[in-house]
């Protein structure tokens, strides 16, 4: 049990592995594709790697469920319920690693996965995700995006990039893909590339992603807050 990394420091001659998460869950538990479904949604779960090449610091981000729960409705013996993402780094070449943080703001038991991770310039870590925190009942996803300002010791609100959320009926690894590299951060902007739900009236699958998009943060309009959104207020 545990999430490890595989590293080498002598230019690839040898290999060790290091623990990054000791709790994390190795146990092949997929999502559902909505609460209403009874098939599963074979998200990827990580881990995504980057380096910031001025500190040093390794980031590591992935996606964990908060419980496997068995449904013997279900096409496999149990499910994977309440997927989150999240990141720890580590400041000597992978020796050790800091506590996990949670990146998804997401207080739903939405499932978050594919992450995708990056760092900017000036140390800002970035990390992308497929999402399924809207509309549990429905089988469809959207794209999210968090930042981290104090180098990944917290996460700030997240914010929904894509606006039409992207059907996803049939499931299946290919359908979003095996994985995904959605995030860049250049000088002034943080680009994100992901499947999204297709324009053209002739596309036949309509029940499935069928294109690519990009989207286009600028940098000096969004400074989200950092840290999770307050519980809503309890009557």
């Amino acid at each position: 049990i545990g999430l490890y990394i595989t590293r080498s420091l002598d230019g690839g001659n040898t290999f060790s592995s290091r623990l990054v998460a000791p709790h994390a869950s190795q146990v092949y538990c997929a999502p559902k594709l909505s609460t209403q479904s009874e098939r599963a949604a074979p998200f990827y779960r990580g881990p995504d790697i980057a380096v910031d090449k001025n500190s040093g610091r390794i980031y590591v981000a992935w996606s964990d469920p908060t419980a496997c729960r068995p449904d013997q409705n279900f096409e496999y013996s149990q499910y994977g319920y309440d997927f989150n993402i999240y990141s720890s780094y580590s400041d000597d070449k992978g020796d050790t690693w800091s506590v996990p943080v949670e990146v998804d703001d997401d207080l739903s038991q939405g499932d978050q996965s594919f992450p995708s991770l990056t760092v900017d310039a000036d140390g800002n870590v970035y990390v992308a995700f497929v999402d399924h925190r809207n509309n549990q009942d429905k089988p469809q996803f959207d794209i999210y995006l968090a930042k981290s300002t104090d180098h990944g010791e917290t996460f700030s609100q997240n914010l929904q990039i894509n606006a039409v959320s992207v059907p996803d009926t049939y499931g299946g690894v290919r359908n979003i893909g095996d994985y995904l590299r959605m995030v860049s951060a250049g000088p002034k902007n943080i680009y994100i590339a992901y499947p999204c739900a297709s324009n053209d009236p002739n596309y036949q699958y309509k029940d499935s992603p069928g294109d690519a998009c990009v989207s286009v943060i600028d940098k000096s309009s969004w400074n989200p807050p950092i840290g999770r959104p307050p519980l809503p207020s309890q009557c």
